[in-house]
């Protein structure tokens, strides 16, 4: 888990937060603080050829809502368009 000392949790009130590379340990981990500190968070995962850190694997540890949320997307994170219709998606 993340030590709530390196994370400025408390700026993110308010805001949703796009978690990329939500399948590695990282933005599993990143996903537990969000929900701990009830600030609004949209996991996805740009499927660009998986490694250990980035495995559709991790994903079996999520909770049922986590998976709910999820997204894989098989794109990339720098079509602007695509990353503000995830947004617009998601109000």
């Amino acid at each position: 888990m993340l030590n709530m000392e390196f994370v400025a949790v408390g700026k993110l009130s308010g805001m949703k937060v796009l978690i990329t590379g939500a399948a590695g340990q990282l933005g599993q981990d990143l996903q537990e603080l969000f929900e701990a500190e009830c600030i609004e968070y949209i996991p996805t995962d740009f499927a660009q050829g998986y490694t250990n850190a980035g495995n559709l694997e991790n994903l079996a540890s999520l909770t049922q809502e986590q998976k709910e949320k999820f997204k894989l997307i098989k794109d990339d994170i720098c079509n602007s368009e695509l990353v503000e219709y995830i947004f617009q998606s998601t109000m």
